[in-house]
């Protein structure tokens, strides 16, 4: 899949189910999802590169315990900062149609993921958030800037959860 403006999904904007494997996503712009970007069910041995999800409300990105063997490059996650200190969006508002927000990757009991070179500005909460049992992760050389937005906890921007796993996050940029 590649080279595809998708925006404005009540639901979800890309789902992959039933032992998908070995499938490309890349080069696609997943935006104004007022519910969640691409998410991955099942699927195995899947890249996602070069990709913008920009004003994502729920996730940008979600990798199901039933999926594994994924790399995930050189993707940007953000919200709609223009530049000296001003978003397109407005923070504080009922319509979701103008609510700015930023959201990456939810890791949810999956094994086996690289996600390396991605960049999260203006990230809601986390960048990347790990629930249940994530094994055998890597995150590297990404860039976090401007994180927990609109969030009360300051958690790390890189949250695996239980370091117990053989999980790696190494040499990314946190500001």
């Amino acid at each position: 899949m590649s080279g595809n403006m998708i925006e404005e999904c009540q639901g979800d904007a890309v789902i992959l189910d039933r032992d998908y494997c070995g499938i490309t996503i890349s080069y696609n712009v997943i935006a104004h999802e007022f519910s969640r970007g691409i998410d991955l069910i099942d699927a195995h041995g899947c890249t996602l590169s070069a990709n913008t999800f920009v004003i994502v409300h729920n996730y940008g990105l979600r990798i199901g315990p039933d999926s594994d063997r994924i790399t995930i490059t050189g993707n940007s996650f953000a919200n709609s900062y223009m530049g000296n200190g001003k978003t397109k969006r407005q923070i504080e508002t009922e319509n979701l149609n103008q609510k700015d927000v930023g959201t990456g990757i939810v890791l949810d009991n999956t094994s086996s993921i690289n996600i390396t070179g991605n960049s999260f500005p203006g990230m809601t909460e986390n960048a990347v958030i790990g629930l249940g049992h994530c094994r055998q992760t890597i995150i590297s050389s990404s860039l976090a800037t401007d994180i927990h937005t609109q969030s009360t906890k300051k958690l790390p921007a890189f949250n695996l959860g239980d370091p117990h796993y053989s999980n790696l996050i190494k040499h990314n940029i946190v500001q």
